[in-house]
């Protein structure tokens, strides 16, 4: 018998907790005894019973009932179905948000995911429980940093990620010490400033003749 538990679910209980679920994948629907799901599991009760009272905090089983947990549709069911819906929302927020500050980016260029991009974001999704402003900051932040390869691949940055929740960073890898483009950016906008002028006079020069 194959069982698959979503890791979203057994992350946050203990391996008491992963026994009691194991248990009921096993069973099935309906009500059973603590002792039945120990047995189901080749554990003793005490440990068993351990279990269950942690899932049931979480909602994974419904209330005992003399004697007996039910278990099935509309309890562990659907709380994991809510579990799944909730981080493939979170994973649909995120990849918009990525595929917007890519194509901005790199203009003409569409972006894409390889298996490994894929990999990389599923990991990090479970490793950083960041809100989606905070990953809007840090992603545009990224963008903003001098010294990067806007177009490479998702998995060779990804986990590099916090890096740039604060600010930009300079080609140094050091926090832009005046607003984006730091030193580097002032000498930019001074040169495109000394260009539209230049080109405002040639322009004036032009009319006059």
């Amino acid at each position: 018998m194959r069982i698959i538990i979503d890791s979203e679910i057994i992350e946050g209980i203990s391996y008491r907790g992963v026994l009691a679920l194991v248990a009921t994948a096993v069973l099935g629907d309906g009500c059973w005894t603590t002792a039945q799901l120990a047995q189901a599991v080749s554990c003793n009760s005490s440990l068993m019973l351990e279990g269950l009272q942690e899932i049931y905090a979480t909602g994974l089983v419904g209330k005992q009932s003399k004697g007996k947990w039910p278990v099935g549709t509309g309890v562990a069911n659907e709380l994991q179905l809510q579990i799944l819906d909730s981080a493939a929302a979170r994973r649909k927020d995120f990849l918009d948000d990525m595929k917007s500050i890519y194509e901005w980016g790199n203009k003409g260029l569409s972006f894409t995911m390889s298996a490994a991009d894929g990999s990389a974001v599923q990991r990090w999704l479970k490793q950083n429980k960041w809100d989606r402003e905070q990953w809007r900051t840090a992603l545009r932040n990224r963008f903003l940093s001098e010294g990067i390869v806007k177009s490479q691949p998702v998995h060779l940055w990804l986990g590099r990620l916090v890096e740039y929740l604060e600010a930009p960073l300079d080609r140094y890898g050091k926090v832009m010490p005046n607003g984006v483009g730091g030193k580097t950016g002032e000498a930019i906008s001074r040169e495109q400033g000394n260009r539209a002028a230049r080109e405002a006079a040639v322009a004036a020069a032009g009319a006059k003749s």
